[in-house]
């Protein structure tokens, strides 16, 4: 299995996208019209893109990459009632959420359209399924945001979009409880797993999760 990474201009978020014998998984997409291309190139089934949590700067290409291959979303129940609301996934106000979140100045900040988009299949609490011979595991990890979830593939690698970034803890004030949350649901999976476990975050580099101090 090929596993890509790309970084968005949003945040630097990342978006990746698995590869196995001609079938692709997309992991928070972002379109632009020479990411597509590419990606036709390829040739091949987009078969699903997976949210990691509904925030814009994990969410933009969806529409793009709907239209375009006629692929089917998935993400929690939670996330999937946000993403079609422009305030709740944060694209209505991304440029005042980029700089006071992330500290960016005015003028630095990406200037967005509200957006919207839709889910094709949601979940609660877990659900696997099984793709191209491996194994494909969704868990909500509340705390970032109440839609949050990871993704294990195959026990041995996690997906695991802002719950988990590198030397970094959890931001977990987007909402009343996500600090609760965190630490009564999310946290005893994420400590529970395979010391090896290989971990690629929303941002950053990917790490070995015994590597995380919580």
């Amino acid at each position: 299995m090929e596993i890509k990474t790309f970084i968005t201009p949003f945040l630097k978020s990342n978006m990746y996208i698995f590869i196995e014998d001609g079938h692709i998984l997309i992991i928070d997409p972002y379109a632009t019209e020479e990411l597509l291309q590419k990606i036709r190139k390829w040739g091949g089934s987009v078969d699903y893109l997976l949210l990691t949590h509904e925030h814009y700067d994990h969410i933009s290409g969806v529409n793009a990459f709907k239209k375009e291959f006629e692929c089917q979303v998935l993400c929690s129940k939670a996330c999937a009632e946000r993403i079609i609301d422009s305030r709740l996934n944060y694209s209505r106000h991304f440029e005042a959420y980029c700089i006071i979140q992330n500290g960016l100045k005015k003028g630095e900040a990406p200037k967005v359209e509200p957006y919207s988009c839709t889910a094709d299949d949601t979940f609660s609490d877990y659900q696997s399924f099984d793709w191209q011979g491996h194994t494909i595991e969704l868990i909500e990890t509340p705390g970032h945001t109440r839609g949050s979830i990871c993704i294990l593939l195959d026990k041995t690698i996690l997906l695991s979009g802002d719950t988990l970034l590198p030397e970094v803890k959890t931001e977990t004030k987007n909402y009343k409880n996500g600090s609760k949350d965190f630490e009564e649901t999310s946290k005893p999976f994420l400590k529970a797993l395979q010391p090896d476990t290989l971990v690629y975050p929303g941002h950053g580099e990917k790490f070995l999760i015994k590597n995380y101090q919580f």
